[in-house]
């Protein structure tokens, strides 16, 4: 599915441990990796943000 990607991939171990940090110190919502600043993203231009996500 992300073989044709030629950018940096998130390993497995990294992405439970964001979401691990998360939950301990009690967030409802956890947002992993790029996610981030997608959301900072959206918050400014939610166009912008969803014409990166047709990309994807």
């Amino acid at each position: 599915m992300t073989a044709a990607r030629t950018g940096k991939k998130m390993s497995a171990h990294d992405c439970a441990a964001e979401i691990v940090h998360g939950v301990r110190t009690g967030k409802r919502e956890v947002n992993v990796g790029m996610v981030k600043m997608l959301q900072l993203i959206h918050s400014i231009s939610p166009a912008l943000a969803r014409r990166i996500m047709i990309r994807f």
